[in-house]
């Protein structure tokens, strides 16, 4: 091994002399060629290069590239805001910040020439400077951190910060430390963990760079590590201290991990003492936040708090070589929880449970983060039994296999798809049937995918094992919160099923599955939830904390801290009582998590959302709050999890967002920033007969869309569309008097219009069900063709530009653009109460450019009964992707930015997502989607969380 320590510095100007007198004093030492680890460096000879480079490093770049040292350490003088002496390991990002000694180069400038060179690890030391005066001598503090340098042995305060807790570090710092012979502590900390070693400065330093290698443990993730080197204390061996319980700072939270492959192995031998008992885990797997009750994550603070462990349990635990130490969910069939069907408890109600299922019965099972509802995947009886029981006709169920290969017999699975299958995150990914398999179709009707999982849980899977899969939804009733309690499940379960499966092991959290689903390539979350809660998304900014509540349907909120945004699990739809109830005690289980009071409050705008009304009732002392555009949201959300911090064109489609002119946004071309969006162009506004109603009864948007198009004097052109729809004649009296019709620009709503004309879809059973059938239409049609990424091509359309003159109908690449201010957003008091929803430059959707699909209403209607549904449906998605690439250009062409965000649930669809982006890249556009949080109203708190910041940030100077 060869080491380099080159110390830089002015011995002429005080403390700035530090480092050449470092490289002064271990040159003199009796022997300095004790500060290289000779015995694990596998070479023979070890070199110490001592360097004294003075203010000039870049002089040394020569020798350095000639010496090639395996190890680089720049020894400086710095200011980083501590006492003076105090020593610390800087940061390679930071380096300028920090430095103050005077080079002709800088030194990140120096370092990063170097890594480019050679393949060395560098490192720099700084030591807090007392005075860098002309004639100074070194002050004493700095004389005796330059003496702590110089020696044999040197002490070390660690400080890691970000999900490293419940995820085996500490005995994984335990074996780091053998093998770097070093002595010291490590604990938990509200904050983290902390530790503190000792031993040779080489060491210590090769300690702390390994800390987030390749062999720290697979769930652990360092976001933040801090080194200050201290006096030894002389400890004579590593051991792992009590946790402190007191504290202000707070620690990530791990998510419920899937069962790993060693727990597995276990689960199936029938000589381990837990041979299928369905609670084993390990610290690489089992529950995480659905047990915990508070920080820092120890068993008294689990909901495993009331199981004593056993001898051998204890043991495990205890023994830091163990793979179960520290294991806060740890127990055995001695000691820990126990399952319960019908009187019977343990294996014999596992075979109870499976008799039951093979016989046709539908359980209720109670899981890590809820209640399933479970039967045989391939009994078409008892699905079709379940869909009943369920009132739920179209929208598909999930299923869950025991293995990859029983998956494979049912569903093409690509690399990228089983990867993620096979992942300590385990989600429900939805994947291509094969047209013939075992799985009764009623699982997913009318549908080309269907959504899978892995058995995560040993109880999931000692069942799963004995079928080809088992059906694993979600169990509730129709909207209301998962069920995650015994007595709750027995109450409100009973009309699905007699049976319950149920164990005595408590939830704290409920967390329903996450669902995934692979869009160009890469995964998109539609649900998040369990695998990735409460992980946080980097925000680009510190500020105070913010809470940011979400929209109504599909609601998760967000709650910052420093630069990490926290978003809750799925909770669901708020209109629902006990949805708003799980939604408002979540809020304050993740503020003592997190440890967080909010500062900022951020809601949307719609007046009538439960979100916006509690955000809007809460009271506090200097509460700021802030309302933000839905759609703004949106792209901000997409602008988060993709880190982008400048202006972009951002595309918003979805089914409703209450827009700043009180009207029902869905289908829009924004410019955005984080402080500010404009509204460039939309959908042109068409009336919603009923109101919400004509969300679920699709006939309505039709007639809506033929209204307009041909009004009450040329009614007899949709006549025999007309007539078929149910208050067909109602409808459209509704419409002529313009009575209870607001009005609409919604993408979502366009689709369930070309749904009903071409009789894909009358009635929603189910949120998207429309546009669920057309994609499949649409996608069967494409796949048809030899092309790859066949894109038909499109129906016509217009934009229409509006003028001072009015409004004129241009082609689509030429059309002008009006560069106008639009932000729209309120800056409240805590005794706010209303929500003025109009900004004082949002005066409506007339001043904007709008998109006129009267055309492709016109074509579609002279295609039904010439062309297949599928064939209209795949030139519809076209079409609408036509339209993202050429609103794009005309908006690229004013305003010369070239980075398209895409958001909103519309883009849940593959077949619009994947044909939009390829015609965007095409004509060169930097495009960005979803991955991290969902596209629909799952990930807007994202978004207000980074906007709220931003304006937080802006106004505060």
């Amino acid at each position: 091994m060869k080491i380099a320590f080159i110390g830089i510095g002015n011995p002429l100007k005080g403390d700035d002399g530090a480092g050449p007198e470092i490289i002064s004093k271990i040159k003199k030492s009796p022997n300095p060629q004790s500060t290289i680890p000779a015995y694990r460096s596998g070479r023979q000879n070890p070199k110490l290069l001592l360097w004294d480079c003075g203010t000039v490093p870049e002089n040394y770049l020569g020798k350095i590239i000639k010496e090639s040292p395996d190890v680089l350490i720049f020894v400086d003088a710095g200011i980083f805001n501590a006492p003076p002496g105090t020593i610390k390991l800087l940061n390679l990002n930071n380096i300028d910040t920090n430095s103050i000694s005077t080079h002709s180069l800088s030194l990140d400038y120096i370092i990063n020439w170097i890594k480019t060179e050679i393949k060395t690890q560098v490192f720099v030391i700084g030591i807090q400077a007392k005075s860098t005066n002309f004639g100074d001598p070194i002050s004493r503090e700095v004389k005796e951190s330059i003496k702590l340098l110089s020696s044999n042995k040197i002490g070390a305060e660690i400080t890691l910060k970000g999900l490293v807790q419940g995820v085996g570090m500490r005995p994984y710092l335990h074996k780091l430390s053998n093998k770097f012979s070093l002595k010291g502590r490590a604990k938990n900390f509200p904050g983290g963990v902390k530790l503190w070693v000792e031993g040779n400065l080489i060491d210590v330093l090769l300690f702390f760079d390994t800390l987030d290698g390749k062999d720290s443990p697979a769930l652990a993730n360092i976001l933040e590590k801090e080194l200050f080197f201290k006096t030894p204390k002389s400890f004579k061996e590593f051991k792992i201290e009590t946790s402190d319980e007191i504290g202000t700072d707070f620690v990530l939270i791990p998510p419920d991990i899937a069962i790993c492959d060693e727990c597995l192995k276990e689960l199936q031998s029938t000589k381990d003492r837990r041979h299928n008992y369905p609670f084993i885990n390990c610290i690489n797997c089992g529950p995480r936040f659905t047990i915990i009750k508070n920080i820092p994550y120890d068993r008294k603070n689990t909901t495993m708090q009331k199981f004593t462990m056993c001898p051998n349990c204890a043991n495990e635990y205890n023994n830091i070589k163990n793979r179960r130490y520290h294991a806060q969910p740890n127990a055995c069939y001695v000691c820990g929880p126990d399952v319960e069907i019908s009187k019977k408890s343990g294996n014999k109600a596992l075979t109870e449970t499976i008799n039951l299922l093979t016989k046709g019965e539908i359980i209720a099972l109670k899981g890590i983060g809820g209640f399933h509802l479970v039967c045989d995947a391939t009994n078409e009886s008892a699905v079709n039994k379940l869909r009943k029981l369920k009132s739920r006709p179209f929208k598909p169920f999930a299923v869950m296999c025991s293995s990859i290969d029983k998956i494979k017999q049912f569903a093409e699975v690509s690399k990228s798809e089983e990867e993620l299958l096979t992942s300590n995150k385990a989600p429900i990914v939805l994947l291509k049937k094969k047209s013939s398999s075992k799985i009764a179709k009623s699982i997913a009707p009318d549908n080309n995918y269907i959504g899978v999982m892995l058995a995560y849980t040993p109880l999931h899977y000692l069942i799963a094992d004995k079928f080809l899969c088992i059906v694993a939804t979600s169990g509730n009733t129709t909207d209301e919160p998962l069920i995650k309690d015994n007595a709750e499940a027995k109450n409100k379960l009973s009309k699905f099923t007699k049976n319950f499966l149920l164990h005595n092991r408590p939830i704290e959290v409920r967390c329903d599955d996450s669902v995934v689903k692979f869009i160009s390539n890469k995964p998109v979350l539609f649900r998040r939830a369990r695998g990735y809660a409460p992980l946080p998304v980097k925000l680009l900014s510190t500020s105070p904390s913010i809470l940011a509540v979400g929209a109504e349907l599909k609601n998760a909120f967000c709650i910052t801290r420093e630069n990490f945004a926290f978003l809750s699990q799925h909770i669901g739809d708020l209109k629902n009582y006990e949805n708003y109830e799980v939604f408002k005690s979540t809020i304050e289980h993740f503020k003592k998590l997190f440890k967080i009071t909010p500062d900022i409050i951020a809601y949307d705008l719609h007046p009538e959302y439960l979100s916006t009304k509690y955000a809007l009732e809460l009271s506090g002392k200097d509460l700021t709050k802030i309302g933000i555009q839905h759609h703004w949201a949106h792209i901000a959300s997409c602008m988060a999890e993709n880190n982008i911090d400048s202006q972009v064109i951002g595309v918003a489609f979805d089914g409703t967002g209450y827009g700043t002119d009180g009207n029902i946004w869905g289908g829009e071309f924004l410019l955005c920033t984080y402080t500010n969006f404009e509204r460039i162009m939309h959908f042109k506004y068409t009336g919603l007969p009923g109101g919400d109603i004509a969300s679920v009864e699709t006939g309505r948007m039709a007639m809506s869309y033929l209204f307009d198009m041909y009004g009450t004097s040329r009614r007899e052109k949709s006549q025999k569309l007309i007539s078929k729809w149910k208050n067909s004649d109602l409808i459209y009296k509704m419409l002529e008097n313009n009575f209870n019709c607001p009005l609409s620009s919604s993408v979502g709503r366009i689709f369930d219009a070309v749904a009903a004309i071409t009789d894909v879809c009358q009635l929603n059973t189910c949120e998207g069900e429309s546009a669920m059938k057309l994609e499949k239409l649409a996608e069967e049609y494409m796949n048809r063709r030899d092309i790859a990424c066949y894109v038909p091509e499109p129906y016509t359309y217009k934009i229409v530009t509006q003028s001072a003159s009015g409004g004129s109908s241009l082609p689509a690449d030429r059309h002008g653009l009006r560069n106008k201010s639009n932000s729209s957003f309120q800056l409240e008091t805590s005794n706010h109460k209303q929500v003025n929803a109009t900004a004082d430059s949002a005066k409506g959707g007339d001043a904007c450019d709008t998109i006129d699909i009267s055309p492709t209403i016109t074509e579609i209607m002279s295609e039904v009964n010439k062309s297949t549904p599928a064939e209209i449906s795949a030139k519809f998605h076209s079409t609408i992707a036509h339209i993202v690439k050429d609103g794009c250009i005309n908006i690229r062409n004013k305003y010369a930015i070239s980075r398209v965000a895409l958001s909103g649930g519309v883009f849940q669809n593959k077949v619009l997502t994947e044909s939009a982006v390829k015609l965007l890249k095409e004509e060169g556009f930097e495009v960005y989607t979803h991955s991290i949080v969902p596209p629909n109203d799952g990930g807007i708190s994202l978004g207000q969380a980074a906007i709220a910041q931003a304006l937080y940030l802006s106004k505060a100077g």
